[in-house]
């Protein structure tokens, strides 16, 4: 039961906020527009489903009036963080069962791989979750500077309830982070326990002599 990044799914996604001018719509010049470039097509549908039925028609009016939402919007919607570091951590106490004995593991070797690829996996994933981190600090300074700019890009009832949602992101994110610095040591420590257990060459080679 470990885990491959393989079964985590990272999706990038390019949102470009402009007025309806710039793609030369028939519409107020002012009015601003929401693009969003993806290449997962599961992205589309999950949105929607976020944005468009019927109970959530509410949300689909916030972003209308305040188009600045649709970073939390699709963070709400695909940034399931707690959910990965979960996953890691259940595998985590599965990989500390096999190296103490608790459940049957594979041959050191074989079990060794696998803890380095697991390794190398939660590198993969604490990139993944600096680059967001680093994206909404960004988001929460073009908030700020776009208070200023006409239209709004965030209705005034709605900017401090944004400037809160976003400081609660922060401070969730931020703490996955230190959690994947504990996770990534403990891995580490059973990766050293592993490695005491493997064969020196001079006791194989010893045992061919004998």
């Amino acid at each position: 039961m470990g885990f491959d990044s393989t079964e985590i799914r990272f999706r990038s996604i390019a949102t470009w906020i402009c007025p309806s001018s710039v793609l030369s719509i028939p519409e107020n010049e002012a009015t601003p527009m929401i693009l969003l470039l993806v290449a997962n097509a599961d992205v589309p549908a999950r949105l929607e489903k976020h944005l468009g039925s019927p109970e959530n028609s509410w949300r689909m009016t916030r972003i209308q009036n305040s188009p600045s939402w649709i970073y939390l919007d699709l963070a709400h919607v695909l940034g399931h963080w707690s959910d990965v570091w979960l996953r890691v951590q259940r595998a985590l106490i599965y990989r500390d069962a096999q190296t103490h004995g608790k459940i049957q593991g594979p041959p050191v070797l074989q079990f060794t791989r696998q803890l380095h690829r697991d390794n190398a996996n939660i590198i993969v994933l604490q990139e993944n979750l600096r680059l967001h981190i680093a994206a909404l600090e960004r988001f929460e300074q073009f908030v700020k500077r776009s208070q200023q700019w006409e239209p709004k890009l965030v209705a005034e009832d709605h900017q401090d309830e944004l400037n809160e949602r976003i400081e609660n992101l922060l401070g969730s994110l931020r703490n996955y982070q230190e959690t994947s610095n504990v996770v990534l040591q403990q891995w580490k420590t059973l990766l050293s326990l592993v490695g005491t257990e493997q064969p020196k060459p001079e006791r194989i080679a010893a045992h061919i002599d004998a």
